[in-house]
């Protein structure tokens, strides 16, 4: 029992669990969390209320310990509340006057936001929960290499404890901790309940799980390493079979994209001129702003984030702590250079903004405006686009490094251990591989660790140290998890570490077929979002809005030609035989579309546009390549690029065709 106390003491104490969890706060959820901490802290000190639900508070509890949060639920409560309050008191001088819609867009602002704040915890546990998902995996891979040499489950939830990364490890450190107050019998019984937990969310983990543990009854090694191969494999094929069984339920994602993106707002666009007219007071350009440019895209965010976080895992994400370390460090800098960009980018566009209020250019039907428009919200996609290239150029190198070094960490364990079956030490070992990979970026890295053991550090300094270490330049996940596995089984004996360094290389070889058969399985899927977003969605709300835009001018003159021909009636009396006063009046209207001017109606679908090309981009992101930051940043700054230059291509033709059919009709109509 002392023995046992003090293997959870050293895992809790040499990881610093509590500070690990503070810089996977700010790592993973950033100053968001941290923010809104404060602020319901704050309201909680001015006053606080008590809730009832006790079923919420319970939940609320797990959630709690899974974030390490540092606040209480009544705090959360108070914040709803309040805020709650402050937007209907605000909405109430709307009601006075009459204004049912801005008093319905606040109220509904106020529910949307209390809504926000109490359920924000809980969208960041179910985030958690399906990053925990995601790491089960990498478990059953840290048990299997551990068992080969050790049938004690035990030892081996210890070493998989020590290497497994937040968020998963608080379970297990959990799970330890259960086992050692005798709240399980084994080690095994604990993980097969714990593995039960997740049969239905992820019945992979279930079938390796259950696998692993009869191993342990195996007396013969050769069949017990037979079984422990059986059990990755196992767990894979499940895996894939899972994944297949949700990737034929992306169609929903796509077409909802598709609907919103483009369908939707061609219906909207079509109707919207005559509505605005007719119904004015309803249908304004800050109605169509508040709908197309906000309420649309929350909508799909949060549908999308729905079913990604539950449908989609990614298993192949090479992020890691040395990975987030080495952006955090580096942000320094890159920060320095594209703020610079971004401040001239600003001032571009406030040029534009200070021409909208010299000139007007906001007003009036004129082609220009119409023109200058467009560039405007060309310039808002150029800027962002550019945000994010200079973003990814500070990390470009890096992104094509790791890519390479993932290729190469098989090769890499195969050679690598063939060596040390030789009773070779791993510091000779790297030695002698490292002629044969010096060209590539894994040489790099060999040769890193090669410059550290120089200065007579061990060899877990050598590559771990957070500040000498070799990973520190090459952050890697999967090339982490090797050297951690290498460097534990090396301590045992050279031999051991390389019957580990083969058995990685065969893991590593069965990853990559399921990686190229996950790929293959969204191939279709991600095609689509591609071209929806990069080229057939911009391409179709630049003509749409080119239709639009002449419908408004159309309309707006028209209406000037019925009131010329009203002033020439004279009375009612003197014409009522020829023509309906009150028709006229009706028909009037249409020259209240001067309201409704094409410049404005550009702008709001030109912003349109780039929300939905970020969306899709974000489906195509989390789906290849998981949360990687790096890669997330070049592809936005590809489809802002290609979503905004077709937008402006594409409607500043349309526009100017429709424009010249146009105004020929329109002279001839106003022309005495």
């Amino acid at each position: 029992m002392v023995k046992r106390k003090g293997i959870l003491e050293n895992l809790e104490q040499s990881s610093d669990i509590v500070r690990e969890i503070e810089l996977y706060k700010k790592l993973y959820f950033g100053n968001l969390l941290s923010f809104y901490e404060k602020f319901v802290k704050f309201i909680g000190r001015l006053f606080l209320l008590r809730s009832s639900d006790i079923k919420k508070l319970e939940e609320f509890n797990r959630v709690k310990t899974n974030l390490n949060l540092n606040i209480t639920y009544d705090e959360i409560y108070t914040s709803q509340i309040l805020i709650l309050i402050i937007f209907i008191i605000f909405s109430l001088p709307f009601i006075i006057i009459s204004d049912i819609i801005k008093f319905a867009l606040i109220v509904f602002s106020g529910v949307f936001l209390s809504y926000l704040i109490g359920e924000y915890p809980f969208i960041l546990y179910r985030s958690v929960k399906n990053k925990k998902k995601a790491q089960l995996i990498s478990l059953i891979l840290f048990l299997t290499l551990k068992l080969r040499d050790n049938p004690n489950l035990e030892q081996a939830l210890v070493f998989a404890i020590k290497y497994t990364q937040l968020p998963l490890k608080l379970d297990l450190l959990g799970i330890m901790r259960d086992i050692i107050n005798k709240k399980y019998i084994s080690a095994a019984e604990a993980l097969d309940l714990y593995a039960k937990e997740w049969s239905e969310e992820a019945p992979f983990f279930l079938s390796g799980m259950q696998i692993v543990i009869s191993s342990v009854y195996e007396p013969d090694p050769i069949e017990r390493e037979r079984i422990l191969d059986r059990a990755i494999e196992e767990t894979l094929d499940t895996f894939l079979i899972y994944l297949e069984s949700n990737i034929r339920e992306l169609k929903g994602p796509i077409d909802m994209i598709a609907v919103f993106g483009v369908t939707f707002p061609t219906l909207l666009l079509t109707i919207f001129p005559i509505s605005a007219i007719f119904l004015s007071n309803l249908f304004s350009p800050s109605f169509l702003f508040i709908l197309v440019d906000i309420i649309i895209p929350l909508l799909v965010f949060a549908m999308l984030r729905g079913f990604l976080e539950g449908k989609v895992l990614n298993i192949f994400a090479t992020s890691s702590i040395y990975y987030y370390l080495f952006i955090r460090e580096r942000e320094k800098i890159s920060l320095n250079i594209y703020s610079l960009v971004m401040s001239i980018l600003s001032c571009l566009v406030i040029m534009f903004l200070l021409f909208e209020f010299f000139f007007n250019f906001l007003q009036g039907f004129k082609l220009l405006n119409i023109i200058l428009s467009a560039v405007f919200i060309f310039s808002i996609g150029i800027a962002v686009s550019i945000y994010y290239f200079v973003y990814y150029f500070a990390f470009r190198d890096l992104d094509i490094d790791l890519s390479k070094i993932e290729a190469d960490i098989s090769s890499f364990s195969f050679t690598l251990g063939n060596i040390l079956l030789n009773n070779i030490p791993i510091e000779d070992a790297i030695v002698r591989i490292y002629p044969r990979f010096k060209n590539r970026p894994i040489g790099k890295f060999l040769g890193e660790i090669y410059k550290n053991l120089k200065f007579g550090v061990p060899f877990s300094v050598a590559v771990f140290d957070k500040k000498i270490g070799a990973l520190r330049k090459y952050p890697s996940a999967y090339l982490e998890a090797t050297m951690e596995l290498l460097s534990e089984s090396s301590s045992v004996s050279p031999k051991t570490a390389g019957k580990v360094a083969i058995s990685i290389a065969k893991y590593f070889r069965y990853f990559d077929k399921v990686r190229s058969r996950f790929l293959d399985l969204v191939a279709e899927s991600i095609s689509q979002v591609k071209t929806l977003s990069r080229f057939v969605g911009p391409a179709i709300l630049s003509i749409v809005i080119a239709v639009a835009i002449m419908s408004v001018y159309i309309l707006y003159n028209l209406g000037i030609l019925l009131q010329n021909v009203k002033a020439s009636l004279g009375s009612p009396g003197d014409f009522s035989e020829y023509v309906s006063y009150t028709m006229i009046d009706i028909f009037e209207l249409f020259s209240s579309a001067e309201n409704l001017t094409p410049q404005s109606l550009y702008i709001i679908v030109g912003i349109f546009n780039i929300l939905i090309s970020y969306l899709g981009s974000l489906l195509v992101q989390v789906i290849e390549v998981g949360d990687d930051k790096i890669k997330k940043s070049k592809n936005l700054a590809r489809y802002m690029l290609y979503s905004s230059v077709i937008f402006f291509i594409f409607s500043i033709l349309s526009t100017w065709a429709l424009w010249n059919i146009a105004s020929p009709l329109v002279s001839s109509m106003l022309s005495p």
